[in-house]
């Protein structure tokens, strides 16, 4: 959660009171001796006591106090002006805060814990640091003589990875919300909290943010909690609990497996292409008795069956695979499974679910409204666009297909600022993404307006499919709500949206130390490229039409200038980035909706271009490895330039070898570092051109030619008939919102391909 000047905030609901409480820091001491230097920094702080929960809120000084500690080889270090997250020289570096502030109860509830950080300078360099509570109730405060290294550590430490670049005076975040959960229930109050960050990152891979004498920009715990007027016992609430039987369970959000999938009340059609693509691993992806964690041979024998019942109607009344969690309990067996791959996260906690839903529902009985057996089984159909592409082609006589993997379906949403990663406005929940424009790390201009967003991208970063693919399915939800009514807006369209033209991609530039992005004179083309300069096109993607969006991918020349690096430099980001700009238009060209400029990215793709002709030279055979890729995780043991003193330095190989020791990873085990988790996405409002049109258009699968009646293999565009255009209400441009987080491992069981 990001906050900008937020010290304290009351939000009243029904029969309790959320307060957000900030630990901050500012300095009282500096004590010195020879090898030692050490800052213990106090400040006193407003914030609302959980005994002034009434109707007369009572606001009450509080004394705060931190001890802001920095270790290498057990030295320390601190100005009072910057502390470091991360690694100095040692790999065993240690950051240590210790907050102090009012007793919290584990009668209130929790909703989140976040560490602030403000960066003191502008700065880029892969960092990633294990952070831990100290299993204390009454932790001492760290010193000289107690250091951070010496004190225990509770539960399993929250790993921290960074790869962006941090912003001199800008806020960054490490969600701490589980680990402190868990300790204030074994200790029931905690007035006194040590936060333990050990640097996992190679040598002087940290990042610097501002210590206690900056009273504005001190380090900042920030816990938001809800405290009841009348204490009552901390109970678990299950939800959407799968009890096994003989059939499915069905609930809102997907038609609920069971051993031998039954079919819904619901009429049921045949399956979709994109049912039964995925197939299990079987080194790693098992079903394992819970009790003792032994592999169960009858549901990993069915584990396929159970993946594939996780699946939704689509609007033409087939089957279509859809969103699941990486580990799911088999309600046959009991036994917990691991799939081995994820979809993003779960589009059921999105404020715009009723609306996916409604937009996706097959109607069985065609009365024109989604009923609830037809509810029950409609969600996100993966691969809806793409099989209707198969009916567009066939009526055109054409066969042209594009069907994709499975693995690559992700789902994002932005409920409110808390989604967001940067210049955030808000920590209230549910309550929309603020849209205006960016400036100095806020919303500078505010056009009141306040958006819900829900997107799936299919991006697929395991295979060469992309390096001459260009068309990628798109679902993308909106629902904005502004000071106006007739400015507000709602959004529900599907497409195959073109990333660039297919045949090639652009190369990712920064990496190779140019800062030049999407620019015509770094086309890849594997095929080699035609006389007027683009990409030779093959049987498969001949008619796939050129977009104006494109594919950024990282290739083995940058690898070779900005990742296998020498000796006193660390590797680069492997950031992908796919932009695109999604449009509705009728059969004269004309916008109906457009402006909705969206970027996908990953930062820890599983492969890179490497053209099948520079193989050899490097001594490069995966027998794995299709031709022109190459698996990120074989760069952490790359030797070819070792004569040269080039080879992967510090950020993820490092982590993920234990800095060399570890050999062996392959590509597609759970310990590689590079399973396409890491991902960021952007937010933007549409603009909308369809006053006096109709809400329900119907396109091709590319979102061009729309028409009010249905045709062979369209698809149907929800857009609020009404002209909208956020920009007016500010004069000036709208900036988008951008998301960045590693997404759920599965408990360490996610691989690649993912």
């Amino acid at each position: 959660m990001k906050v900008h000047n937020l010290i304290t905030k009351l939000e009243e609901r029904s029969g309790y009171f959320k307060i957000t409480l900030v630990l901050a820091i500012s300095t009282v001491a500096l004590l010195l001796s020879i090898f030692v230097v050490q800052n213990i920094a106090m400040r006193n702080l407003n914030f609302l006591s959980e005994a002034s929960v009434n109707a007369n809120l009572t606001i009450v000084p509080a004394k705060v106090s931190v001890n802001e500690i920095n270790t290498n080889f057990d030295n320390l270090y601190t100005d009072n002006v910057n502390a470091w997250l991360g690694n100095a020289q040692s790999t065993n570096s240690y950051l240590g805060l210790t907050f102090v502030g009012s007793p919290i109860s584990s009668q209130s509830t929790i909703d989140s814990v976040k560490l602030e950080l403000t960066s003191s300078q502008t700065q880029w360099i892969d960092t990633s640091a294990d952070f831990s509570f100290e299993d204390n109730a009454t932790p001492s405060v760290l010193s000289s003589t107690s250091l951070p290294s010496s004190r225990t550590k509770f539960s399993t430490p929250k790993h921290f990875i960074d790869n962006n670049k941090w912003v001199k005076d800008s806020k960054y975040y490490v969600d701490l919300t589980n680990s402190y959960r868990a300790l204030l229930q074994k200790y029931g109050s905690l007035t006194t909290v040590n936060v333990i960050a050990k640097g996992t990152g190679g040598n002087y891979a940290r990042k610097f943010f501002y210590g206690s004498k900056n009273s504005v920009n001190s380090p900042k715990l920030i816990v938001t909690l809800r405290a009841n007027s009348t204490p009552v016992p901390t109970t678990i609430v299950p939800t959407s609990t799968v009890v096994p039987t003989t059939t499915p369970v069905v609930t809102t959000t997907m038609v609920m497996p069971s051993a031998t999938p039954t079919p819904p009340v619901t009429t049921v059609g045949t399956n979709s292409a994109a049912m039964g693509l995925w197939n299990p691993n079987t080194d790693y992806d098992k079903c394992f008795n819970i009790k003792d964690g032994t592999v169960n041979a009858t549901a990993t024998a069915n584990i396929k069956a159970f993946h594939d019942s996780f699946k939704v109607l689509g609007p033409d009344g087939k089957w279509y695979p859809t969103w699941h969690p990486p580990v799911a309990i088999d309600p046959a067996t009991g036994a917990e499974c691991h799939f081995g791959h994820d979809h993003g996260r779960d589009p059921s906690k999105s404020m715009l679910w009723l609306q996916a839903k409604q937009y996706f529902y097959y109607d069985a009985n065609q009365n024109g409204k989604m009923d609830p057996s037809e509810e029950a089984v409609s969600g996100l159909p993966f691969g809806y666009v793409n099989e209707q592409a198969d009916s567009y082609y066939s009526a055109m006589g054409q066969m042209t297909m594009r069907h994709e993997d499975h693995v690559g379906h992700k789902v994002d949403y932005a409920n409110d600022e808390t989604d967001i990663a940067t210049d955030v406005m808000s920590n209230t929940k549910n309550t929309g993404v603020w849209v205006g424009k960016i400036a100095a790390g806020i919303i500078a201009k505010d056009t009141g307006v306040r958006c819900y967003y829900l997107v799936k991208p299919h991006q697929g970063v395991s295979t060469g499919d992309a390096f001459m693919n260009n068309i990628h399915e798109v679902f993308y939800f909106a629902s904005c709500t502004a000071p106006n009514s007739k400015d507000n807006q709602k959004i529900s369209i599907a497409m195959m949206e073109g990333f660039g033209a297919p045949g090639g991609f652009t190369s990712f530039m920064p990496l190779c130390g140019i800062e030049r992005r999407a620019d015509p004179q770094d086309l890849v083309c594997p095929l080699g490229k035609q006389a007027n300069g683009q990409c030779v096109l093959n049987a498969v993607n001949q008619n796939y039409p050129s977009g104006n969006g494109n594919r950024e991918i990282i290739t083995r020349q940058c690898i070779e200038k900005g990742f296998l690096v020498p000796q006193g430099s660390y590797s680069g980001n492997l950031y992908e980035a796919w932009p695109a700009s999604l449009a509705v238009q009728t059969k004269d060209g004309r916008d109906i909706l457009n402006g909705i400029n969206l970027l996908f990215d990953v930062e820890d793709a599983n492969r890179y271009y490497f053209p099948q002709a520079d193989k050899a030279s490097r001594g490069y055979n995966n027998p794995d490895a299709g031709t022109n890729v190459g698996f990120t995780m074989d760069l952490c043991y790359d030797t070819s330039l070792f004569a040269q003193g080039l080879k992967a330095r510090g950020g993820l190989c490092d982590y993920a070898t234990n800095y060399g020791q570890i050999q062996g990873i392959k590509w597609n085990d759970p310990r590689s570092a590079f399973k396409g988790l890491h991902r960021g996405l952007y937010f933007m409002p549409g603009i909308l051109n369809n006053a006096g049109g109709p809400e329900t258009w119907y396109t091709d699968p590319y979102g061009q030619n729309a028409s009010t009646t249905t045709f062979a293999g369209s698809i149907k565009q929800s857009i609020s008939s009404k002209n909208v255009n956020y920009s007016t209400l500010i004069n000036d441009s709208i900036d988008p919102r951008v998301n960045d987080r590693v997404h759920d491992d599965g408990k360490g069981s996610v691989h690649a391909p993912n």
